[in-house]
């Protein structure tokens, strides 16, 4: 008998998740206020800024102010250093916050990551979908518990294997994509 990996699961997960979505017409992902018509399979999701940890009140309403009013927007809008740096200048804050927030706001387009999760994974290293679609999965939780537990002295609050390992899944499908 063959046994499953964590990402095995995991892909097989999202494909009960698609087939009841399909059926249902309920969007797996929660709470993305809009699906991309891009990929049938997974689409990225789309939170308001105000859902995102690490954003002050203060800078998500200067962002707010330059006509930023969700995640995808923010990828977007700042997907170049040139771009980033120039929203630093007009918002008056230093250039890595605006590359955290987009680091955060690009984590938190995987479904199953979203706003809830996003900065667990930048805190254990991941900055991108590129790069969590290729953590190997025992590594990624290690590193994640590892977090968990100098943060918060809660193991128990780690997310366990098998929903890295849909994070993981999730993010080699949106990268394949984004190809």
């Amino acid at each position: 008998m063959e046994q499953k990996t964590g990402l095995d699961r995991a892909k097989a997960q999202l494909r009960t998740d698609d087939a009841v979505a399909q059926k249902t017409g309920l969007d797996r992902a929660k709470a993305p206020l809009r699906n991309d018509a891009a990929s049938p399979r997974l689409v990225a999701a789309e939170w308001p800024l105000e859902q995102l940890p690490g954003l002050s009140a203060e800078d998500g309403e200067g962002l707010g102010k330059c006509g930023f009013t969700t995640t995808t927007q923010l990828r977007q809008q700042a997907a170049t250093k040139k771009n980033r740096q120039l929203l630093a200048e007009r918002l008056r804050v230093r250039v890595e916050s605006v590359q955290k927030w987009v680091a955060l706001a690009e984590l938190s387009s995987v479904p199953s990551v979203g706003c809830e999760y996003c900065g667990l994974l930048l805190h254990a290293g991941v900055a991108s979908v590129g790069q969590l679609a290729q953590m190997p999965l025992h590594r990624l939780h290690q590193q994640i518990l590892r977090v968990q537990v100098t943060m918060m002295q809660r193991r128990d609050l780690c997310p366990g294997v098998e929903q890295v390992g849909r994070w993981i899944a999730e993010a080699k499908l949106l990268a394949t994509r984004d190809r």
